[in-house]
C-alpha cells in the first residue's frame, strides 16, 4: 500500500527496497527510467499482452495519446496526463485511424463508392499522400 504522505502528482516518487532487512519496503526516491522500463516489461509478459510487439515506456505513452484522440478527449485533457508541454508535440504521437480516414472519405466521395472500394484504395494507398520511395 502507498504511503499516505506522498502526493498523487509525484506518481514514481517510490522505489522497491531490496534489502529484506529493511523496515520499510520502500524508498522515497524517484523510480529510475530503467526500473520502469523492467517492470513494465515484466507486466506485459505475464499479462500476454501484444507477445509479438516490442512494448516501452514510449510505446504504452503512443498507445495511451491514441486511444485519448480515438476517445475525442480534448488535446489539454491528454497533455495534463502525459506531460506535454504543447498540442504539436501530442499531435506527434497519434495518428489518424482507419475509421476517421473513413469517415472524410465517405464526406469526399460520390454515394456510390462502397466499403470494399474504400478499403481497397485505402490498403493499396498506404503512403496517405507521402512521397513513394
Amino acid at each position: 500500500m502507498r504511503p499516505s504522505d506522498f502526493s498523487s502528482k509525484h506518481l514514481f516518487n517510490l522505489a522497491i527496497r531490496t534489502n529484506d532487512t529493511a523496515s520499510q519496503w520502500f524508498l522515497r526516491q524517484q523510480l529510475g527510467v530503467n526500473k520502469l522500463g523492467q517492470t513494465l516489461k515484466a507486466m506485459a509478459k505475464d499479462s500476454g499482452f501484444l507477445k509479438h510487439k516490442r512494448i516501452t515506456n514510449h510505446s504504452v505513452r503512443k498507445f495511451l495519446v491514441q486511444k485519448f484522440r480515438n476517445a475525442n478527449i480534448p488535446p489539454t485533457e491528454t497533455m495534463a496526463i502525459t506531460g506535454h508541454k504543447n498540442v504539436q508535440s501530442l499531435t506527434n504521437y497519434s495518428n489518424i485511424s482507419v475509421e476517421q480516414l473513413q469517415k472524410c472519405s465517405f464526406l469526399l466521395s460520390p454515394v456510390n463508392v462502397t466499403i470494399q472500394q474504400f478499403l481497397l484504395y485505402t490498403f493499396t494507398h498506404r503512403n496517405y499522400g507521402r512521397n513513394a520511395a
